[in-house]
């Protein structure tokens, strides 16, 4: 199984099922599994030397830790509706986990999943920035082949997703609950 995949190389790959935060396709069934929240975020080096910023638009200037290719922008749910703001930096990648390591050295602001950074938050490894700013949700899914009819391991491995994921990443489950907190969340 492939995390993060594009409905488009799931079908190229013949992968039974995958894990993706886009669920709109003729050919694939999707099934919510998780909500992330996320966070803006930067090490303190990185703050010392370039200043907090205080609005959106001040991350305009600011070298940033990005997914995708460009061109990049942060979005923000804000009273008036849906904003954004064009971002760039010297760093680009598809993996959350490569974005968060380049956050930790110091390389730029980078939106994270909450999940991932909460004991970075917590350590005062990376500071939350513009805490007041209401990042859009990033619901995930389980998609599958519309012709596999959604077989018995593709039902077992998506219900041991829904409920596992929501636990052990402290995502929110379908339905917008909370995973409960165990001894180390």
């Amino acid at each position: 199984m492939s995390v993060w995949i594009g409905p488009g190389e799931m079908a190229l790959t013949r992968m039974p099922c995958a894990l993706s935060s886009i669920a709109d396709s003729p050919f694939l069934v999707a099934r919510k599994l998780a909500t992330v929240t996320r966070a803006l975020c930067a090490s303190p080096g990185f703050l010392a030397r370039h200043g907090r910023p205080k609005t959106m638009s001040a991350l305009e200037k600011l070298p940033c830790v990005v997914q995708g290719a460009p061109p990049t922008r942060f979005r923000f749910e804000t009273p008036e509706g849906p904003s954004s703001v064009r971002v760039d930096g010297r760093v680009r990648s598809n993996n959350p986990i490569a974005l968060r390591q380049a956050a930790l050295a110091g390389i730029g602001v980078a939106m994270l999943p909450r999940w991932m950074i909460e004991e970075d938050l917590a350590a005062k490894r990376l500071v939350q920035i513009l805490a007041d700013t209401t990042l859009p949700i990033v619901e995930v899914f389980g998609v599958f082949h519309r012709g596999s009819k959604g077989s018995q391991a593709i039902r077992a491995v998506l219900d041991f997703l829904a409920s596992e994921l929501p636990l052990r990443a402290k995502m929110e489950a379908p339905g917008g609950a909370r995973a409960p907190r165990g001894k180390n969340g």
